[in-house]
């Protein structure tokens, strides 16, 4: 019992320390692109939860302990999905001329295996701070903020051994809603 408290005050510190350390890059990292974004005609989706919780983070540090910790500082950008992909481009390429680098990319609508449906990108700013961009439309974005992300916090405290059928219950429903969602134009060139 005492180590498993020893743990969660370690993680809370580590949370607090890395919360920290990313609102130091936050405000240049936000102006950037929120003046790329009006340029492209894109909206920037969530902004008021571009960092994460205190508790959120702990919970992550705790339950993934050997996991990149990219989303620290993580911003969403909406477009059209017959303007996703080419505002994707544009956004990269913008970001680059002002010197962040790309340090890795995952496009989920490619992903058979996830019912998440986004294009999330890791940057890297140029003092060098890793944060996160997920490039949804409006649809996408929705539906992550809303009705699979609920089915995603019931599942996610599960245990996908014990309570299997319950587990994949919440996987079929979360495809299912993932399914009705248009694929943006050319997607799979990301």
């Amino acid at each position: 019992m005492e180590k498993r408290k020893n743990i969660e005050i370690d993680a809370y510190q580590q949370s607090r320390r890395l919360i920290r350390i990313a609102r130091n890059s936050e405000a240049v990292i936000t102006k950037n692109l929120l003046s790329i974004s009006s340029s492209l005609g894109t909206e920037m989706g969530g902004l008021d939860y571009r960092l994460k919780t205190v508790e959120s983070l702990a919970r992550k540090i705790k339950n993934e302990p050997n996991a990149k910790l990219r989303d620290v500082l993580r911003y969403t950008i909406i477009s059209s999905p017959q303007s996703q992909v080419d505002s994707y481009f544009k956004m990269i390429d913008e970001l680059q001329k002002k010197g962040y680098t790309i340090s890795a990319v995952k496009n989920d609508w490619s992903n058979s295996s996830n019912p998440y449906n986004g294009i999330n990108t890791n940057i890297f700013s140029p003092n060098g701070y890793e944060f996160e961009v997920q490039f949804h439309n409006h649809e996408s974005f929705t539906l992550k903020n809303g009705k699979l992300h609920e089915i995603y916090e019931r599942q996610r405290i599960l245990d996908p051994i014990k309570d299997v059928e319950e587990y994949r219950k919440l996987y079929d429903e979360m495809w299912s809603l993932s399914n009705g969602l248009r694929k943006p134009k050319n997607i799979e060139k990301i």
